[in-house]
């Protein structure tokens, strides 16, 4: 008990550092993928805007057009006409400028001085400045005829008459197409004198264009003969000036106040209507609603964010799910938990990518060539093969993030995960690989035929799918054979591949241990042989066990005199303190786990290496310390430093370890001799505890004693005796 809760108590700190470092993964790929997927919204959106806008009236719709929620939309046309129709009621802003009649009447006054000089002769020789500017007022005809008609005193005193009563009602210049941008034919005057502003119907101010008209009605009620009026006429239309402005400044910012004051109109499309359907004839109405439609686009809701975001999550819960060991058949480590998150980000994420940049014709699923299969194939060869299984259900449902995808697509997605997995399930060597690359091209392409029927695909759209399939298929896996000895040198896997050339007997660890230590290299072999048929038996990795079996005791070799196989007659233990005799002998396995990571062996192998003694007690040195009363000899100073076996492949190799030693002393070996000491040594690991942590049962246990027995039986050619032939004799 006390063993077993300081091996808790160790273990604890270790669990929350693999907490924490598995939620700082999972942390880390959520914020990619999620920037991904928020980028593929937005894409998603930009690229289905481009398509909507595309389209013209008069041709068939290329796709369904969908509207799933009410979309409210600024009528910009109904916005504008009640913002004409408010413009249409405005009055432009004049100003009176009250100084101008003044001005006038001091031009009378010239005027009348004027003539006054020509009829008293005194305008001859150069006339002067002023008189030369009077005279240019008029032509000479006209001069001549007003003064013919008035003397300059009456006809100053008529003219500043006239001026007092029409330029005090307003003269202004109105252009020719005032009317145009102000239909309404009213004006609004300020005065600069103080007087209220007052609203005149543009028919009844005086300008330029009917100042000949008002003029005449007014003489004529004057009852001026025609003569006068016409003089008086010519002499006002020379001398009177506009005293009514437009003021353009003033008139733009009541335009702009009342466009302002027009509140913008909204209307709504409702949701859950389609459009247009595929195929469809776009009217032009549709196409209006349409452009509304695409341009709503360019605004994204929370919902159309939170809703991958949601999915994501639910599908992250979901793979965590399906690779607990109850799943997968093992516990999965740090470095293969990152390995699942980062293949699975990069899936992810090379997706967005190529639904952004990888231009397709319509209709043409993307999924023909996302790297599906490579990503199985390498999960599967890494980790195992019904990982890569469980991991095809997580891709194919993570399709859903991505626009546009078709149930056609999803299915593919699967049937290329399924197709990789098969291809490398029996694979043996790596230029097997490439054998599987031809086998993935051949059936991807066989499922883009089926699928495209299904889908209806058809001329260059059916041709193009499976091509692309086929050959997707041959280059990943060709990709797969290149990619893989990465990965497995940084995750130091034990795969398949890497076991078999680690189980070639001509590797140079294995020939230096049979040059240096000969009796380790024979019992590495006899373990190996044990351990490999056990786990076989039981549904363990028979590969794995034999290599770690192979490779179990590399820490002997530099040291090889002090362990018994390898000694012919002298032990040096003889002369030295058993304390330090356990001090050397549990030394191998540090050593061992040591060189192990020199040779970059696979980890589970140095796992097999490091638990193959676990923390028991190196018995007989201890004993020896005992009875020769070493002082200060206690069990803590002879328990291996290792950790119990933590897998089938560990605790079989542990146990066949044993068994192979114990079986060199057997001097009369027989079927049931065998099978008690065996029984002896599984009963002994039981009990000390050293098979508690490895995931084993009694049953597996069970079926590996038989096996080591009728393996060991078979090795010493013994006759067996049963106990019905001991009874006969």
């Amino acid at each position: 008990m006390l063993m077993k809760s300081k091996a808790i108590n160790a273990l604890l700190p270790r669990l929350r550092s693999i907490t924490v470092f598995r939620a700082l993964v999972l942390f880390s790929a959520f914020l990619i993928i999620v920037v991904s997927l928020i980028l593929t919204e937005f894409f998603k959106a930009d690229r289905y805007k481009e398509l909507l806008l595309a389209l013209t009236a008069g041709q068939p719709s290329p796709v369904d057009i969908f509207l799933s929620r009410d979309l409210v939309y600024l009528d910009s046309v109904e916005t504008e006409r009640q913002r004409r129709v408010s413009e249409m009621r405005m009055l432009p802003i004049f100003v009176f400028n009250s100084a101008v009649v003044e001005k006038v009447k001091k031009t009378i006054e010239g005027l009348r001085q004027y003539l006054s000089r020509r009829r008293n002769g005194r305008n001859s020789g150069a006339p002067p400045l002023a008189d030369r500017l009077y005279a240019e007022l008029f032509q000479m005809n006209e001069i001549e005829y007003v003064a013919e008609v008035f003397r300059e005193d009456e006809l100053a005193a008529r003219l500043s008459g006239y001026a007092d009563d029409m330029l005090s009602e307003g003269y202004c210049s109105i252009s020719g197409n005032f009317s145009e941008r102000y239909p309404k034919g009213f004006l609004e005057i300020f005065f600069n004198n103080g007087a209220s502003p007052r609203i005149v119907d543009i028919d009844d101010i005086l300008t330029r264009e009917n100042f000949r008209n008002v003029f005449f009605r007014k003489a004529y009620a004057d009852k001026l003969n025609p003569a006068q009026a016409q003089a008086l006429f010519i002499a006002a239309y020379a001398i009177f000036e506009e005293n009514v402005f437009f003021d353009e400044k003033a008139t733009q910012e009541r335009l702009l106040k009342i466009r302002e004051d027009v509140r913008p109109v909204f209307k709504t499309l409702p949701g859950e209507t389609m459009l247009v359907t595929k195929g469809q004839i776009i009217t032009g109405a549709d196409m209006e609603k349409i452009r509304l439609f695409a341009y709503s686009l360019s605004t994204h809701s929370a919902r159309g964010i939170l809703g991958p975001l949601t999915y994501l999550l639910l599908l992250g819960v979901i793979a965590i799910i399906l690779m607990r060991p109850p799943m997968v058949e093992k516990t999965l480590t740090d470095k293969q938990f990152l390995f699942l998150t980062c293949i699975h980000t990069l899936y992810l994420v090379s997706s967005v990518i190529m639904y952004r940049f990888i231009a397709l014709p319509d209709n043409f699923p993307l999924a023909v060539v996302l790297p599906t299969a490579l990503v199985t194939m390498l999960i599967s060869v890494i980790i195992s093969y019904r990982a890569g299984v469980l991991n095809t259900a997580v891709l194919s449902l993570g399709q859903i993030l991505f626009p546009s995808v078709s149930p056609e697509a999803i299915a593919f997605v699967f049937f290329s995960g399924i197709i990789g997995t098969r291809a490398v399930r029996k694979a043996d060597k790596r230029l097997d690989l490439l054998n599987a690359g031809m086998i993935l091209a051949l059936e991807q392409g066989l499922a883009a035929i089926i699928l495209s029927f299904l889908a209806d695909f058809s001329g260059y759209i059916f041709f193009g799918v499976v091509v692309a399939a086929a050959l997707s298929g041959l280059v990943w896996g060709i990709l797969n054979l290149t990619v893989l000895p990465l990965v497995e040198d940084f995750m130091h896997a034990a795969t398949k591949f890497r076991l078999m050339e680690l189980s070639d007997l001509d590797t140079p660890t294995l020939k230096r241990m049979l040059n240096l230590a000969p009796g380790t290299y024979n019992h590495s072999i006899s373990v190996g042989n044990l351990a490999e048929t056990a786990c076989r038996e039981i549904g363990a990795n028979a590969l794995l066990a034999r290599v770690g079996a192979y490779y179990h005791d590399i820490g002997k070799i530099d040291q090889a005199e002090y362990f018994i196989e390898n000694q012919s007659g002298f032990n040096k233990h003889d002369y030295i303190k058993s304390g330090l005799s356990g001090v050397i002998i549990r030394s191998h396995v540090k050593i061992g786990v040591e060189q192990a990571a020199k040779l970059g062996l696979p980890d589970e192998v140095k796992d097999i290496i490091g638990q193959h003694h676990g923390d028991g007690v190196i018995r007989y040195f201890y004993q020896k310390a005992l009875g020769s009363k070493e002082r200060g000899a206690t069990e803590e100073d002879f328990l291996y430093t290792g950790t119990p076996p933590q897998s089938k492949e560990a605790a079989v190799v542990m146990l066949a370890d044993s068994v192979e030693a114990a079986s060199r002393l057997f001097k009369k070996p027989t079927f049931i001799t065998i099978d008690k000491a065996v029984m002896a040594i599984f009963r002994e690991k039981i009990d000390s505890g050293q098979l508690d942590e490895a995931p084993i049962s009694l049953s597996d246990l069970d079926k590996t004693r038989k096996c080591f027995v009728k393996v060991l039986s078979g090795q010493f050619h013994s006759r067996i005796e049963y106990p019905a032939a001991q009874e006969q004799q």
